[in-house]
């Protein structure tokens, strides 16, 4: 199993780099494995709307599939305990899961509101396309915040996590798709279970059943630290 080889230079570096490694395994990283997750249910889905899926909708599509495959590899490809982050992340995605379908609800409500085709499926896009964009932005704080408190820019040492490959072929995909419908989806009540969902990502809220099951599964994972930091 490869290792993740860090380097540093000062011990503030080093407690820069051990805080950083575990916001991405206990709130970042999180994120964007709920976000790819979301971004293959969303385009298996996507498969059956034959009406929909052709051309450079399909092109997009599967080229953000096949990035998101490639993502998720090279996040495993690091870890110390691929078992452990394994079931690990797939409890997270299940726990989650409620929260994650009540914010693509409150979606589709305001889709069959404005009488728009096809409301679903866009729901679903649209989900996965806010989770991902979430996921980016919780990344590009965390890493600002390394740096003003430990003097160096992380973003770098953990560029597997900001998922803007991924971003930007789906973005362009769901603008092919429903960019032209005139509708404003900052309702209090989308914005209301995007932001549930959100902070519980940002705040661990999902992580402890999470644990209890991986570490139950996986009893020789002795300790906490899934990554690998040298």
């Amino acid at each position: 199993m490869p290792n993740k080889k860090i380097y540093y230079n000062t011990k503030q570096e080093l407690e820069g780099l051990k805080w950083t490694a575990k916001v991405i395994d206990f709130g970042v990283g999180l994120t964007v494995m709920a976000a790819l997750n979301e971004v293959y249910s969303a385009a298996s889905i996507l498969r059956d709307y034959k009406k929909l899926y052709r051309f450079e909708v399909k092109r997009l599509c599967n080229i953000a599939v096949e990035q998101a495959d490639l993502r998720r590899n090279e996040i495993k490809s690091k870890m110390k305990h691929v078992g452990f982050w394994s079931d690990y992340s797939d409890r997270v995605v299940d726990e989650a899961e409620p929260d994650i379908t009540a914010f693509r609800i409150a979606i589709k409500q305001e889709l069959d509101n404005a009488k728009i085709p096809n409301s679903d499926i866009i729901s679903r896009i649209e989900c996965a396309r806010a989770l991902l964009e979430t996921s980016i932005v919780q990344f590009d704080s965390m890493t600002e915040t390394a740096k003003n408190k430990y003097g160096r820019n992380f973003r770098k040492d953990f560029v597997e996590y900001r998922a803007t490959d991924v971003f930007s072929s789906w973005s362009k995909m769901s603008d092919l798709l429903y960019k032209s419908y005139k509708l404003d989806l900052n309702t209090k009540n989308v914005i209301g279970m995007f932001e549930k969902m959100g902070r519980k990502f940002e705040q661990g809220d999902y992580i402890q059943a999470c644990m209890t099951e991986a570490i139950r599964n996986n009893p020789d994972f002795i300790d906490n630290a899934i990554k690998v930091v040298e």
